[in-house]
């Protein structure tokens, strides 16, 4: 007699993307890295708003939806002290130049502030020519990003010269929420003019500073620092994430035909496959295999933080193939094209050899004998 048995291996996956949302600054997360600074005062979108000391430049637009500490916003304003803001802060003139912990909060109250490099900074080059910012947005939908570009930047403090200049850019991601602070060519450091603040805040309280401008500073939501000189390396990479790494649970392999079930923590996202002609998900997380191969299954919640799984569809073991009865104390050999594993559920009355299919009769009667595939 034989049965055909189709059994779930579930094991661990270590799953590539991000979910979960931070509801304040300080819960957000940091990482470090070098990327070529590439400029887009060539491609983007060119203005002299900025060209003046201590002033703001508003409605910016994003071009997409992106949410900052569970706000979603379309806009940004920008000041010429390098600092970007969410949430309106926008002057005609005065803009914050000061870089303390109660200047933060000077700032709309510190709601949705980026500091990539905030300091007394300068608008005008040497004879008052206006130096331009550049913004643009580019991708495809779903994966758009927004950047902001302040370059060859000039320092306020060293503005008769105008030897100190730098160029750096924040950088906004559609759906995953990222942020990044870039930095170009610099010649600050040296003249010693610069007590800058780099890092993010949504509140005098709620921040995230760091210590130094190395390869791998280690930010601080206790300590807020002021005095940072020069500014980071070219091509160094500040990033920021709303979306805490997390996992997928659930059986990450089912076979053709059949189904195993996804979820995840965070409740009201979305489901989807990667590639649907090998496995389909339904709105509830459940997984119907197609045909054999891989496929990766997406989860984003309602804020566009995601995270990913790839799920194994297994074949269809083949028919097990062989005489389905045996005399005690004789033996028959059982075969499957796949491979796999044997077993019997009365090893009393049958045995059989795990990898080889030999079935030994011991007594009368009837025993599944049983194959299974990985």
């Amino acid at each position: 007699m034989k049965k055909l048995t189709l059994l779930y291996l579930l094991i661990a996956v270590t799953c590539f993307g991000i979910r979960g949302y931070a509801q304040t600054a300080a819960s957000y997360g940091f990482s470090a890295f070098s990327s070529t600074y590439a400029s887009i005062s060539g491609t983007g979108t060119s203005s002299t708003a900025l060209a003046c000391d201590d002033c703001g430049m508003c409605g910016i637009p994003i071009g997409f939806t992106f949410y900052y500490c569970g706000v979603p916003y379309t806009t940004v304003a920008a000041t010429s002290n390098g600092v970007l803001s969410f949430a309106g802060y926008c002057p005609g003139a005065g803009a914050q130049w000061t870089n303390t912990d109660p200047d933060l909060a000077a700032m709309s109250g510190g709601v949705g502030i980026l500091m990539p490099y905030w300091d007394d900074l300068w608008g005008n080059a040497a004879g008052g020519a206006a130096l331009p910012v550049y913004y643009s947005t580019t991708g495809a939908v779903g994966s758009r990003i927004f950047t902001f570009e302040w370059k060859n930047w000039a320092a306020y403090n060293d503005r008769t010269n105008n030897t100190v200049r730098a160029s750096f850019q924040v950088k906004l991601y559609e759906t995953s929420n990222i942020i990044d602070f870039c930095y170009g060519p610099s010649t600050y450091g040296t003249v010693s003019v610069e007590t800058a603040t780099i890092g993010i805040a949504n509140s005098g309280a709620d921040y995230q500073t760091l210590p130094n401008v190395g390869s791998a500073p280690v930010p601080s939501s206790v300590i807020f620092s002021t005095n940072l000189n020069p500014s980071p390396a070219n091509g160094q990479v500040y990033r920021w994430s709303n979306c805490n790494t997390g996992t997928i649970t659930g059986t990450a392999h089912v076979c053709v035909g059949s189904t195993t079930n996804l979820s995840d923590a965070v409740t009201g996202g979305t489901w989807a496959s990667g590639t649907p002609a090998v496995a389909t998900v339904s709105g509830t997380g459940v997984v119907t295999g197609v045909t054999a191969g891989t496929s990766a299954i997406s989860y984003t919640t309602s804020v566009g933080c995601y995270t990913v799984q790839v799920v194994t569809v297994n074949p269809l073991p083949g028919t097990i193939n062989g005489t389905r009865s045996v005399c005690v104390g004789l033996t028959t050999t059982l075969t499957d094209a796949s491979s796999g594993t044997w077993s019997s559920s009365s090893t009393g009355i049958a045995t059989v050899g795990s990898t080889t299919g030999v079935v030994s009769g011991s007594a009368s009667g009837t025993s599944n004998i049983t194959f299974t595939t990985p």
